[in-house]
């Protein structure tokens, strides 16, 4: 983990070039009508809830019980704009709209560290015109700030390195230099956003948990046993706090993960074999109809789209599996241990939870690992 290098006035301009033209885009496809799923209802109610005094309870339910389901960031910040007066669902948009701009920011200053710059640029501009971010920014869900945080945290915790003829080669400050001496590189601000943004990740959705595995296995790795407790002490106070509150309650996502079918509780828990035929049609239906649709839109799995996904798939594992050990010495970094555990969770989802939504936070990394896996090869 490396304090963040000062931007070059070229990687100024790429990047303020990018967030202008994502700018432009999320503003050419916003759209004012509510998203059909009424999960934004939910989000605005809890908002409005929180606003009013009344707690983080679902008051569309008699007694108006606690809510156990969404974590509350993302209820949160809506809650903050209708503080600051917003008064009509088309402002509360602006939350998931700011966060398709960052989101393609922090793509860019993450994938910089690993490829070259101006590859970088184009692998952010192909995730900013990828067909779910820019759906999924115009509505009120939860799914584009979790990607934003995700990214922001990655770029914090991702190991500086140096672009050459090696695509993982790594900077003079390597991981190995501090795995020795019980310190992890990065000075105590970066470190201390990094956290931010991995709690804040977590908090938006539950599917942030591969994020903190992913920081605590940094750490460990790296013997930081300092930074190791203190991260873990500071996630686990709110991580307690929330489990609690969750406990086993009906429609909590941890009580539903193992059902068959979250919506008919009846068939009950899904046995071994029902998790490895789960497996398959999870890698099945990403690979050719999920990631697809998240790159081009709905249907896109059947022509050449498909195909180019299989394809960076398959160079995916290659860089993944190269930047697993880059160079002798070296240690993985936090987007090494994040990538395989959300692929985990994702594979191990109720498939009629899958979605191209839970596809997006793998979009900018299939790209990158994608890149490093062809250029070593090649």
């Amino acid at each position: 983990m490396t304090p963040p290098r000062t931007l070059s006035s070229t990687t100024i301009a790429l990047l303020a070039g990018l967030l202008a033209l994502q700018g432009v885009l999320v503003a050419g496809t916003f759209t004012p009508g509510a998203h059909s799923g009424g999960d934004n209802a939910g989000y605005v109610a809890l908002a409005d809830a929180l606003t009013e005094g009344a707690g983080y309870v679902e008051r569309w339910e008699p007694g108006a019980p606690n809510h156990t389901k969404y974590p509350p960031v993302f209820a949160g910040l809506l809650a903050l704009l209708v503080a600051f007066g917003a008064e009509r669902w088309v402002t509360l948009k602006l939350v998931a709209a700011l966060a398709g701009v960052i989101a393609v920011g922090a793509t860019f200053l993450w994938a910089r560290r690993r490829i070259p710059e101006g590859v970088a640029a184009l692998v952010a501009l192909v995730f900013g015109l990828s067909y779910s971010l820019l759906y999924h920014s115009r509505y009120i869900l939860s799914d584009v700030p979790f990607v934003a945080f995700a990214l922001l945290a990655l770029w914090l915790l991702e190991a500086r390195r140096e672009v050459g003829e090696d695509p993982a080669a790594p900077a003079p400050s390597t991981e190995a230099e501090a795995g020795g001496s019980g310190r992890s590189p990065g000075s105590p601000t970066v470190f201390a956003l990094a956290l931010l943004g991995v709690m804040l990740a977590w908090f938006t959705r539950s599917a942030g948990l591969p994020l903190v595995l992913a920081l605590l296995g940094t750490l460990a790795l790296r013997r930081a046993w300092a930074r190791l407790a203190v991260a873990g002490g500071v996630l686990a106070v709110p991580g307690l706090a929330w489990s609690l509150r969750s406990g086993s309650t009906e429609g909590e996502y941890g009580a539903e993960f193992l059902l068959v079918d979250p919506y008919d509780p009846g068939l009950g828990r899904v046995d071994l074999p029902g998790l490895v035929e789960r497996i398959g049609a999870n890698a099945g239906g990403y690979l050719t109809e999920h990631l697809p649709a998240a790159l081009a839109g709905p249907g896109a799995g059947a022509g050449w789209v498909g195909a180019l996904i299989l394809l960076l798939a398959l160079l995916a594992v290659v860089g993944w599996i190269r930047a697993l050990r880059p160079a002798p010495g070296t240690l993985p970094g936090a987007a090494e241990l994040f990538f395989p555990l959300y692929l985990g969770v994702v594979l191990l989802w109720p498939p009629v939870w899958s979605g191209d939504r839970f596809a997006l936070p793998l979009l900018p990394l299939l790209l990158v690992y994608a890149i490093e896996g062809g250029r070593w090869i090649t």
